[in-house]
């Protein structure tokens, strides 16, 4: 079969668009998926972090990870 005989009649065009948001992880570490945690905070760092939009949830894991980093010992420490 060459190329000229496939029927990509039932396929959908593929946009720029969808080409642009497309990902490449050929040899990457594989992601982990985030874990869903019910936690407290107080009203006011909530409102604050909810005012700054969409992605609030991403910027207070970010914090926690650089929280996380910062305490690791260094890595030529004994």
């Amino acid at each position: 079969m060459t190329d000229k005989d496939i029927d990509f009649s039932d396929i959908p065009e593929f946009s720029q668009e969808m080409f642009s948001r497309g990902v490449v992880r050929v040899g990457l570490k594989k992601i982990e998926r985030k874990v869903p945690l019910t936690v407290s905070v107080d009203p006011d760092v909530l409102r604050w972090y909810r005012s700054h939009g969409r992605g609030f949830q991403v910027q207070i894991n970010a914090l926690l990870r650089a929280c996380m980093e910062a305490s690791k010992p260094a890595a030529h420490a004994k």
